[in-house]
């Protein structure tokens, strides 16, 4: 950085100024800069310093150098404001049809140099990928979650809903049990926390 702000004000008291340094510090990093090398990297030309090819080549250098610096600092810090990156998401089905669309779509406008990873996997799954850090947040529905590595936090209640023909003998009725429930046949997720809740009567959360 001495050297670039050197060629850049052509005064040694400018850049100690500039550094918050001593003059005496700027010189003795100038000349160490030439002792280094092995090789002169400017000369005096009148009131002004000159470049050898040596010396354009360093600047050069150590601007690219002092550049990337920038770019990386600038990187790390939106890293770690959560404005970069990819946020790894795991999902069970439930949410990735219902509540993740427009949750998606706020958050890409919001931050749009963060790109989403979405896994679409049963609750159980899900839970594991979680414990696993192989996603950063799994959003999924469960009848009552209780894993101690995990921070739960829920969304709200979702309460199951039984969808038929207004033709079906069940749809004249305001409550259905679950014996008369099981007497039709229904579609139903083959595993998972919808499929458990289901069969167990109880309310989904998410």
């Amino acid at each position: 950085m001495i050297f670039k702000y050197f060629v850049e004000e052509q005064n040694e008291n400018v850049v100690a100024a500039k550094l918050n340094i001593t003059q005496p510090t700027v010189t003795f990093h100038l000349k160490s800069l030439n002792s280094t090398y092995g090789v002169d990297l400017y000369y005096k030309k009148g009131k002004y310093f000159k470049l050898t090819q040596p010396g354009e080549l360093l600047y050069r250098n150590a601007n690219k150098v002092l550049n990337l610096i920038q770019e990386t600092n600038e990187l790390m810090t939106d890293f770690e404001q959560s404005t970069r990156g990819i946020l790894k998401i795991g999902a069970s089905h439930s949410p990735v049809y219902s509540l993740l669309p427009n949750a998606f779509r706020k958050y890409m406008n919001d931050y749009p140099n963060v790109e989403l990873s979405l896994t679409v996997e049963t609750a159980p799954v899900i839970t594991e990928k979680v414990k696993n850090r192989d996603v950063e947040i799994g959003i999924i529905s469960e009848k009552g979650l209780n894993e101690p590595d995990i921070n739960v936090k829920r969304l709200f209640e979702n309460p199951i809903m039984l969808a038929m023909d207004k033709s079906h003998p069940l749809a004249k009725q305001n409550d259905i049990s679950i014996t008369e429930r099981l007497e039709y046949p229904f579609i139903i997720h083959s595993s998972g926390a919808t499929h458990e809740s289901i069969m167990s009567g109880k309310e989904i959360i998410l």
